[in-house]
């Protein structure tokens, strides 16, 4: 027999087999070398007491967790100085004009609110503004019931020579006003010189009554000769 084939035989014997021991192509599960890795469990986060949990993106632009600005009030005065509005809204008011609203109302007697109005146009040299004071005219002008009275209100109007005054004014040519308060009405137009009052002169001149058509063409000519 030849000795290579000996020696394989003696080999096989001694290691209890009658083939050479290999290598198995797979790992057994029961070798040191290939225990599985545990992999650590997630800690779940639990909030700390008294403390909420938040749902921000802490990625979120940094604009969005900026505290937001306070808008500033708006000038009431400025709003209403180029005569766009008819009313400072009676809170903005100045507190001597609360007052004076207030007194108005509960003033029967007609020299004695008449008396108020020429108080309320008066303030405008103790620092109140135009458009305010215009705003409490045009207040009285259209709670009033008397006509000499909102004659006056209209030539204090006139009086304050502001474009506030120009939205109150045109109150008192209403046609549902009486005649003598519209014409109140036109001389006041007249005097605050206000181009916006000729388109609403000239639907006067066709009024209903004679006086005011003429009170308004007189006005119309006024206007033309500036």
């Amino acid at each position: 027999m030849p000795l290579a084939i000996v020696a394989t035989l003696l080999v096989g014997s001694l290691c209890g087999c009658g083939q050479p021991a290999m290598e198995s192509d797979v790992p057994s599960t029961n070798s040191p070398r290939h225990v599985s890795k545990q992999v650590p469990a997630i800690p779940t986060l639990q909030p700390q007491p008294g403390a909420a949990l938040s749902t921000k993106n802490p990625h979120d632009s940094a604009a969005t967790n900026q505290t937001p600005t306070a808008v500033p009030q708006a000038d009431t005065d400025s709003v209403f100085a180029a005569g766009l509005g008819s009313d400072v809204p009676v809170q903005y008011l100045d507190t001597r004009l609360q007052a004076a609203l207030k007194s108005y109302q509960t003033t029967e007697d007609n020299n004695g609110r008449s008396t108020i109005v020429l108080r309320v146009r008066e303030l405008t040299d103790a620092g109140v503004s135009d458009p305010q004071v215009a705003s409490t005219l045009g207040r009285m002008l259209r709670a009033e019931t008397s006509v000499e009275v909102k004659a006056d209100i209209l030539n204090e109007l006139a009086n304050l020579d502001h474009p506030s005054a120009f939205q109150e004014i045109t109150l008192g040519a209403d046609q549902a006003q009486p005649p003598e308060v519209r014409k109140a009405a036109i001389r006041a137009l007249d005097t605050l010189g206000d181009q916006r009052a000729l388109p609403l002169l000239r639907r006067l001149l066709t009024d209903r009554d004679a006086e005011v058509r003429e009170a308004a063409q007189d006005a119309l000519n006024s206007f033309n000769a500036q």
